[in-house]
Formats: C-alpha cells, sequence, structure tokens
C-alpha cells in the first residue's frame, strides 16, 4: 500500500513548513500551502480507504486556518473543495463507494466547515470593529479642533464600511446640520444647516439609528457583511 510513503511524505513537508515558520520564512504563510495540504489529504484518504478513511477530518485544519484568515468566503471555498477532494478520493480507493460512510461524512464535514466559516468571519468582524473603535480614540484629538476631528471619524467609519461616502446628520440647538465625507474630502469638513423639510427626510427613525444605502441591486442568499455591522452597532 502507497499509503505509509504518502504519510510519510507529508510529514516531512510539513517539518519543512514547521521549520520555514520558525525561521520566519513568508512561505509558510502563503495561501497556497492551505492548498497543498488538501491535496496531501486527498492522496491519503485516497489511498487509506477513501470513503471510510478515517483521515478525512484532516479537511478539518485548512477549513479551520482559511476561517480564521479569510473568514466566510475563504472558509466556505475551502469546505466545498475539501468536500469535493473527499469524494474524489472515495472513487479512488472504490469505483463504487458505499454511500452511507460517504454521505454522512461528506454531510459532517460541511456542516463543521460551515460552522468554523461563520465562527470566523465572527473573529474577523471583531477584529475589525476593535480596530475601528482604536483608530477613533485615536483622532479625537482636541488640538485637531472638533471640525477635524469629526471629520476624520466619519472618514473612518468610511473606510471601515467599503462606502463612498458618510453623512453625518445630527440636531444642534434646534437646527439640523450635516456633513458629508468622500474619499476626496478635506480634512476638515464644516457643516451646513439645512430646513426641516429635508432633515425629516434625512433623520432616520429612530434617530439613533444608522442607514446603509447600496445603488443598484443584486441577488444575495443573506445579508452583506456591512448591513450585519449595521444591525449591531449604533454609531449616532
Amino acid at each position: 500500500s502507497l499509503a505509509p510513503a504518502i504519510f510519510g511524505c507529508y510529514v516531512f513537508s510539513s517539518a519543512i513548513l514547521y521549520y520555514a515558520a520558525e525561521m520566519h520564512i513568508p512561505i509558510a504563510l502563503h495561501k497556497g500551502m492551505l492548498w497543498l495540504d488538501c491535496i496531501w489529504y486527498f492522496l491519503i484518504a485516497s489511498f487509506s480507504g477513501g470513503s471510510d478513511s478515517f483521515f478525512v477530518m484532516l479537511f478539518i485544519f485548512p477549513i479551520l486556518v482559511s476561517s480564521l484568515r479569510g473568514g466566510f468566503d475563504d472558509g466556505a471555498l475551502v469546505t466545498l473543495i475539501a468536500v469535493g477532494l473527499f469524494n474524489g478520493a472515495a472513487r479512488v480507493a472504490d469505483e463504487t463507494p458505499d454511500l452511507a460512510p460517504l454521505l454522512f461524512r461528506s454531510s459532517s464535514l460541511l456542516a463543521l466547515g460551515y460552522l468554523m466559516a461563520r465562527l470566523g468571519e465572527n473573529r474577523r468582524q471583531l477584529k475589525r470593529r476593535l480596530d475601528l473603535l482604536h483608530s477613533l480614540t485615536q483622532v479625537a484629538n482636541p488640538h485637531f479642533g472638533v471640525d477635524r476631528t469629526i471629520t476624520a471619524m466619519l472618514d473612518k467609519t468610511r473606510h471601515f464600511f467599503g462606502a463612498e461616502r458618510c453623512v453625518s446628520v445630527v440636531r444642534i440647538d434646534g437646527r439640523t446640520v450635516v456633513r458629508t465625507v468622500a474619499a476626496d474630502s478635506p480634512l476638515a469638513v464644516l457643516p451646513e444647516v439645512i430646513d426641516e423639510q429635508l432633515s425629516s427626510l434625512l433623520l432616520p427613525e429612530p434617530h439613533d439609528s444608522v442607514l446603509l444605502y447600496r445603488h443598484g441591486w443584486r441577488f444575495r442568499l443573506e445579508p452583506s457583511w456591512q448591513e450585519a455591522e449595521l444591525r449591531r452597532c449604533r454609531w449616532l
């Protein structure tokens, strides 16, 4: 059987990558290493039982790493490819594999991959929110002045959500002022006073809400991460 030889080669390549990581060689952190691991696990599963192979659980490791690094999209992509490689390994080991263990292990891998991808996305967005809060505290410097500080905060928020512009509408002493910050805006954007009719159109209900406007339309199975962030946060 080729399984011991393939497994030995995999251990040897893993030792080389471990040494590269200890020596801070960038190749150890390259995304291609995840695909290399998937190929190794495909070969190991192909020559160690196919659908009955215990080593199918090794696919969890590249799924976990990709989810923590790239979030839901990367984790889901690696999950689908891992399931496809596992089914291919079952066909290599046996042209007519037993469907019961094949379907059970495939569905289990899909479920675990989805959970890890979702957890990785939550961790990634939590880090993004903490980075945003940290950057907002840094720009809140009284030496810059109020206008420049507010403009910097709006620009950080705009960059966080990947928006073209960020608009702030605030009521101050019975007046409604608006600031619009875009990528090419100056360092200090001065507030503009607007009338009550326009104010009623711009201010959301309730007044501590945030609106997200997306130009165009496309079909999505679930809300974008920007929309999910707005559901969690109150910025005004």
